[in-house]
């Protein structure tokens, strides 16, 4: 099942520890909500995409491929902050626990996998010192990709980089 944040256990060995969470760096601008935003509709373009999306076909292969990670996670050792997928969850990613995101997400990336640095920075009213978990987990979750364009293929080969990358010998993080 999903865990929750407080049941995030132990940081990974190695993991990257800053000895001020208060200290975390503002999230880019871009990820703060304009209000002229929500006045907004969306483009006839995407309109016309989004009706041709079938919603069961994406979240069916979201599913695969979100077990696919799992389990190559797991073969690794590699701790995950969730599970197995609920009934019906449309995952956006499969969080690896890692020792240190921002490693990670470029050591994927020169192995020809995109992902991101989830959760980059902090909202600046958030006093972080008072959130050292969250704060712990925006330092050391990476997301794999799990999106719907990726072929079976794709996933094996995301899982054959995760199994050679140096990871923290630890159990999927469960609540």
């Amino acid at each position: 099942r999903f865990a929750s944040a407080r049941d995030a256990g132990p940081a990974p060995a190695g993991a990257a520890s800053a000895p001020d969470p208060g200290a975390m760096g503002d999230m880019p601008a871009s990820y703060y909500f304009e209000r002229w935003r929500d006045r907004r509709a969306p483009s006839r373009a995407t309109e016309r995409l989004l009706g041709r999306v079938d919603p069961e076909l994406v979240r069916e292969r979201r599913r695969a491929n979100y077990a696919a990670a799992l389990e190559a996670a797991r073969s690794a050792g590699m701790a995950t902050l969730f599970g197995d997928a609920p009934m019906g969850v449309c995952p956006l990613s499969c969080p690896l626990v890692t020792p240190d995101r921002d490693a990670w997400v470029t050591r994927l990336g020169r192995a020809g996998i995109e992902t991101s640095p989830w959760w980059d920075g902090g909202h600046r009213s958030i006093d972080w010192a008072r959130f050292p978990v969250a704060a712990r987990l925006k330092r050391t979750v990476t997301p794999l990709p799990v999106h719907q364009a990726l072929e079976m293929a794709d996933m094996d080969r995301i899982g054959a980089v995760v199994s050679k990358q140096e990871a923290p010998r630890a159990a999927a993080v469960t609540g």
